[in-house]
């Protein structure tokens, strides 16, 4: 079902010509039909796409819920500004981590065996 949706005059309702719909409510973000390239060459690709609306949120598809709208094929999610002026599109950001050098430790038998308190007959060479 088709549905146009803007915040509303509270500024945060999101109204909607279609009350509910049995799949889930959701939002698409799309590049504008007057969008220049030339003129704005980073569009935020990443974050186009279909959103659905947290499951935790049970009113009909419009009424404002703050919990996030996340991304269904990508890592982003809309959510309501911390401003409380509209909503955001966050994309996370994959952080490249360093490999950590494994440490060598060796086995130190005597230590093993006398955490265990094992001595004499119960002393373990292969602890």
């Amino acid at each position: 079902a088709e549905a146009a949706a803007e915040t509303g005059p509270d500024g945060r309702h999101l109204q909607q010509t279609t009350p509910t719909c049995p799949l889930g409510c959701g939002l698409e973000v799309t590049v504008s039909d007057n969008w220049d390239p030339e003129n704005d060459p980073h569009p935020f690709e990443a974050g186009m796409g279909m959103y659905a609306r947290d499951e935790a949120c049970t009113g009909p598809c419009g009424d404002f819920c703050d919990r996030p709208y996340n991304q269904v094929l990508g890592t982003g999610r809309i959510v309501w500004h911390q401003s409380n002026c509209g909503w955001a599109v966050e994309e996370m950001v994959a952080e490249t981590l360093t490999p950590v050098t494994p440490v060598v430790c060796m086995d130190d038998v005597a230590a093993a065996n006398s955490a265990l308190a094992q001595t004499g007959d119960d002393y373990d060479a292969n602890a």
